[in-house]
């Protein structure tokens, strides 16, 4: 459900004259859409991508819940050095690189594509 508030936000701002000016230069509809309307929504699906893995970084009750303690995710990984074992400095160093895994990740993601751009501010 994050992924599609996104998605629509940007799909809506796309003009229907473009696809209809694809179709009038004699371009299938689905080249249409590979050459028009995927590179226009991009913007959308990369903020949708962002913040649907925001929202999974900190989501470690389901897992636990669901997995039955077996799978160990990062975060889980964060809680259980604190709760269970008193290891502060294990808890922290865990989350200071997923800090830096998080913030790579944003600078990647940066490379393609501008804040201004997601934000629709350009």
């Amino acid at each position: 459900p994050f992924m599609v508030l996104p998605l629509y936000a940007t799909m809506q701002k796309i003009p229907n004259d473009l696809m209809q000016a694809g179709a009038s230069l004699g371009a299938s509809p689905s080249l249409t859409f590979m050459r028009v309307f995927l590179p226009l929504s991009l913007p959308g699906v990369l903020a949708g991508c962002t913040m649907v893995f925001v929202l999974c970084l900190g989501f470690y009750i389901t897992p636990e819940l669901l997995g039955g303690g077996r799978t160990v995710m990062v975060s889980m990984l964060v809680s259980r050095n604190v709760e269970l074992y008193n290891q502060f400095g294990a808890a922290s160093a865990v989350a200071v690189v997923l800090l830096l895994c998080v913030l790579a990740i944003f600078f990647v993601v940066s490379r393609f594509i501008s804040l201004d751009r997601v934000l629709g501010q350009k």
